[in-house]
């Protein structure tokens, strides 16, 4: 039996199932700069599946026929925690303000704007997508 030192195991991307493909794809590329890398028709989970990518990192955006808006899309960022699963993509950035500005002006739906999240000076703005998925930009203290 192998051990994963030994094997060729990379991360590829973060799956998001949406409710509308075109409008999730026409999102991701103008708020987030993010291109088609491959498209294709899973039958395995019967559903068009759309790779997008950008500096490195892929989103993979899934549409199935009859895909409603998760029940649970609107809840508040903190207590959302209090149950298992994926809460939030995340990116990184060292001008979190520019950023925001940035977002302010692709009229995003914003949950904050350069908050402070820990004593040692994390921040981040948190915005959704139209599916309502957590979109969290980081800025890591000088230190980090």
């Amino acid at each position: 039996m192998g051990t994963m030192a030994h094997a060729n195991l990379d991360f590829d991307n973060v799956a998001v199932s949406v409710t509308d493909l075109d409008r999730s794809l026409e999102w991701y590329e103008r708020v987030l700069g993010f291109k088609v890398l491959y498209r294709t028709f899973s039958t395995a989970v019967n559903a068009e599946l759309v790779v997008i990518h950008r500096d490195g990192a892929r989103i993979e955006l899934l549409l199935q026929d009859g895909a409603r808006r998760n029940p649970d899309a609107d809840i508040v960022p903190g207590p959302h925690l209090k149950t298992s699963g994926v809460k939030a993509i995340v990116f990184r950035t060292d001008d979190l303000e520019g950023i925001t500005e940035y977002l302010e002006s692709c009229n995003v739906t914003f949950d904050w704007k350069v908050r402070t999240l820990s004593a040692d000076g994390l921040r981040s703005t948190m915005i959704r997508d139209p599916d309502g998925v957590l979109i969290n930009v980081l800025s890591y203290p000088p230190s980090a």
